[in-house]
Formats: structure tokens, sequence, C-alpha cells
């Protein structure tokens, strides 16, 4: 797996004056300000079984769901680093391909499932 320069991986954060509203519903509200459903959601079960939905439709190819994971990852390693979870951006992103490629050679599990329409 080629890994980025530390520098390139987190360029300067852009900031947005939108505010997120709480809302038990969402996916509702994310839908209303941006205008669209969501394409990726993830849940986490009692049992602690992930469940995934993905709307393939949205996702062009595979080389467009490969930036959609990096820029996924982007902001995994910032929350991660920022709500004391990393010492850095740059760890959490190294602890992240880590144990991402570590998963890709040895799965822990093998997802089920297929598409819902």
């Amino acid at each position: 797996m080629r890994r980025t320069s530390r520098s390139s991986r987190f360029p300067a954060s852009r900031t947005s004056s939108r505010r997120r509203r709480p809302s038990a519903t969402w996916s509702n509200a994310m839908a209303q300000d941006f205008g669209t459903p969501p394409f990726f959601v993830a849940f986490r079960s009692e049992d602690g079984e992930i469940t995934v939905h993905i709307d393939t439709e949205v996702i062009e190819s595979a080389s467009h769901a490969g930036i959609l994971l990096a820029d996924f990852s982007k902001h995994m390693a910032i929350a991660l680093a920022q709500t004391g979870k990393a010492s850095s951006p740059d760890a959490a992103m190294d602890e992240m391909l880590d144990l991402f490629e570590a998963e890709l050679n040895n799965p822990t599990d093998t997802p089920r499932g297929g598409i819902a329409n």
C-alpha cells in the first residue's frame, strides 16, 4: 500500500458555517441540509454487529469508491484526534492504515449480505 507524505494527507482545513441540528432522524435532517439522502450509513447493534447501507447509485466506479474511502479516512483521523482518541490526525491515520492493511490481509470476519432494492 502506497503511503502519502504527512503534509499532503491533511491540507489546511476549511470551516463551514452550516450548523448541524441534533435530530432523532438525522438522515432526514442531513437530506434537508444537503438536498439528498446519505449514500453511506453504518450502525452497530447492541450485540456489536455492524450493518452498513451503501447507495451504489451515487458511486460512479471503484476509483470513485477509493476516493470516498480516502476522504472518509481523513475525516475520521481528524475526529479521533479532536476527541482525544489519537494524539494527532497523522498518528490516527498511521494506525488506521496499519489496521486497514492487516484486516485486508487477514480478515477477522467475512462481510455478508447483498443488494437490497
